[in-house]
């Protein structure tokens, strides 16, 4: 079991804001968002492992739906809590195959891990689309399934900037939070 004392705490919290303010401020291209907090999650997933990056992933989805909905005047809702978990898959997909990997030694296993986590939180994402259509009574199903392979596109065009960005971030993290 890990031990959390004070510095690993504020560490995860300052992650956890930083995903927060990373999701809010995502660019949009129609209905998908390039997530910049895939960035935050990728980053604690390969520095810290699975509950860390669960940790982040749960914390900070919570708090930016919380934030949205209190921007856009929505209202919490059944669904708001299913949002969470196509982040907390991309935590523990990345931790599992990738957790502290040598980016010249591994590269095409990074590259697939990203790629793959990519398309599954895309899956993920349309899926709790499709549900709160279904929860809400929303007319936009068939867009949802007609657009899917664009969004899945797209996924894979967002992991190429995460595999070109995380690099650049976790190398010197590394070094300056002297992780092996």
């Amino acid at each position: 079991m890990k031990k959390y004392n004070l510095k690993r705490i504020v560490l995860l919290s300052l992650f956890s804001a930083l995903f927060a303010v990373a999701e809010i401020y995502s660019p949009k291209i129609g209905n998908f968002k390039i997530s910049l907090s895939a960035i935050v999650i990728i980053v604690i997933a390969i520095l810290y492992g699975s509950l860390d990056s669960l940790i982040v992933s749960f914390i900070g989805g919570i708090v930016s739906q919380i934030v949205v909905t209190k921007m856009m005047n929505y209202t919490f809702g059944p669904t708001m809590l299913l949002w969470i978990l196509p982040g907390c898959a991309r935590a523990l997909i990345i931790s599992l195959f990738i957790y502290n990997i040598d980016f010249k030694k591994y590269k095409l296993k990074y590259i697939l891990v990203i790629i793959i986590s990519s398309i599954i939180v895309t899956i993920l994402n349309t899926l709790v689309q499709w549900i709160d259509c279904l929860v809400y009574h929303y007319d936009s199903e068939l867009l949802i399934l007609t657009t899917f392979l664009y969004r899945v596109l797209l996924g894979i065009i967002s992991s190429i900037i995460y595999i070109l960005i995380v690099p650049l971030v976790v190398i010197p993290l590394r070094k300056f939070l002297n992780i092996n």
